[in-house]
């Protein structure tokens, strides 16, 4: 698979699972500004009061979250259906999303990096030039991250929910690309989706990809701990002939280790 596929792949992933492929510009510049991230929140006016957060909610999670380290594995499929994990995938390196004590997301899905005030401030994510904007329930509804030195190395990510609080749809900027992620879920009450459909415009390159997912183990919480995913779609270069459309499938194992506080 190559690096516009993997890229639409790990994004799917992101959201509700937790997972990133860790090579983004903006996520290298994030783990390199985390050292300096805490200076600012000292010097920043705090409200009168902190509002309840929703983030641990947000990204499918129950409990008091501390971290989540994901690691992804590559797998096979046996005659009768079962997968097989195999060896650590390089391709979706280890990786880990953190909430604060207050449930407030301090690294996302995507590398995104957030540092509040005291109170509960958004106040930088890895440059005071990032954008962070809730809603009325106090939902993370979009991100922007910037760097200082590098106005272009940003992403964008918007999010929206359906009708139960749950992500419905993601639409994904960085640089040239855009990929928008929709997911469905099995029931109404449903917290984990079951599916995601991602079109996805990289460069000249349209990605179609649909993603399926099966929960297998969960901890004491309610969280899931493995899961395994199926993957399929298409790559095909604009104003070129549809023979030239690039077709691929596969399937990984997902495995979490979470710490709550």
């Amino acid at each position: 698979m190559n690096n516009r596929l993997c890229f639409v792949v790990a994004a799917a992933m992101a959201v509700c699972g937790c997972q990133n492929n860790g090579k983004t510009a903006a996520a290298e510049a994030g783990a390199a500004a985390d050292n300096t991230l805490e200076e600012t929140a000292d010097s920043v006016q705090q409200p009168e009061e902190t509002k309840e957060v929703t983030d641990i909610a947000s990204f499918g999670l129950k409990g008091p979250v501390k971290e989540i380290i994901t690691t992804t594995y590559d797998a096979t499929e046996d005659p009768d259906g079962t997968l097989q994990k195999l060896n650590e995938s390089e391709a979706y390196p280890r990786d880990t999303i953190s909430f604060n004590a207050q449930g407030m997301v301090t690294r996302d899905p995507f590398g995104g990096v957030y540092v509040y005030d005291a109170a509960g401030n958004f106040v930088r994510g890895v440059s005071e030039k990032s954008v962070m904007k809730r809603d009325t329930k106090n939902r993370v509804v979009y991100y922007c991250q910037r760097n200082d030195d590098e106005d272009d190395a940003m992403f964008e990510n918007e999010l929206l929910y359906d009708d139960l609080g749950r992500i419905h749809r993601v639409v994904r900027t960085f640089w040239e690309s855009t990929t928008t992620m929709t997911y469905s879920y099995g029931s109404d009450d449903g917290f984990y989706p079951i599916k995601c459909h991602i079109e996805s415009l990289d460069e000249g390159f349209h990605i179609t990809s649909d993603m399926e997912y099966n929960y297998t183990e969960f901890d004491d919480s309610g969280n899931w701990i493995e899961r395994e995913l199926r993957y399929n779609g298409t790559e095909a270069e604009e104003g070129v002939e549809e023979d030239s459309t690039t077709t691929w499938k596969g399937q990984l194992i997902e495995r979490r280790e979470i710490v709550y506080y």
